[in-house]
């Protein structure tokens, strides 16, 4: 058993370096904001935020009191890492405000873990996520980490649904409940991107509250069913639709 003085020092050392990365990436997203605003955003910028988020992210998954954070910054580290940065560049929307919603909740809960405020007092981090269930399994999904939810008329019967110009392949566990419509949760990582089908889906909670209803964390689900998907899948693209007048080919 970890005596009582050594958690301690252990908690204060994590938020000694948290909250100083923490306020380090957010100064680099307050400078690619700018950036965005003169649709001149420096790739160079965009990977040194990726690097604070991993450093971040990998010091909050040492801390059983910042679990939800880890989990909330490697949803937000698989959307700004390991893709084309002049892309990302080029495209800013898509993920800076993600970026500062996730950061300006991770300095909520380290100011609030600083105070020594209590789960048992009403303490709730700006962790979101979402609750789905596939059978008899609660999984948790970090916000930044889904880009679109899909009707079961969308997915239902089909293999891959049409996102952002691509296909992407729907994942489905083995075992369905029979006669229920799924929905598709449209999740991104750093092994891809994919649609879940889910049989139910519940509205964003904290990793506190997922917990206490028997939720996992989803992304190492998610993942697993991913890898196969990905080695086997070949590289589509979602058809273009031909312009008023012109024939499709």
């Amino acid at each position: 058993m970890v005596p009582p003085y050594a958690k301690e020092q252990v908690l204060q050392a994590f938020l000694n370096d948290a909250l100083r990365l923490n306020q380090e990436a957010m100064e680099c997203v307050r400078q690619l904001l700018e950036q965005a605003r003169t649709k001149r955003v420096s790739p160079a910028q965009v990977r040194s935020l990726g690097q604070l988020v991993h450093t971040l992210k990998g010091t909050a998954s040492l801390v059983e009191e910042a679990h939800g954070v880890s989990e909330q910054l490697h949803a937000l580290e698989d959307q700004i890492t390991g893709k084309d940065v002049l892309q990302m560049a080029r495209h800013p929307d898509r993920w800076l405000e993600a970026s500062r919603s996730t950061l300006e909740g991770t300095l909520d809960f380290l100011v609030r873990l600083q105070r020594r405020e209590r789960y048992s007092q009403g303490f709730e981090p700006l962790v979101k996520g979402l609750v789905a269930r596939i059978g008899k399994d609660l999984l948790w999904f970090p916000i930044a980490s889904l880009a679109r939810i899909y009707s079961p008329d969308e997915v239902e019967g089909s293999d891959a649904v049409s996102f952002e110009g691509k296909l992407l392949p729907v994942l489905s566990a083995p075992v369905r409940e029979v006669g229920r419509r799924r929905f598709g949760l449209a999740i991104r990582s750093l092994s891809g991107s994919a649609v879940l089908a889910v049989d139910e889906v519940s509205g964003a909670v904290s990793w506190s509250d997922a917990v206490k209803l028997g939720a996992e964390p989803g992304m190492e689900r998610f993942e697993a069913m991913l890898a196969p998907a990905v080695e086997t899948a070949p590289v589509t693209t979602a058809p273009v639709p031909a312009k008023p007048g012109k024939q499709a080919a």
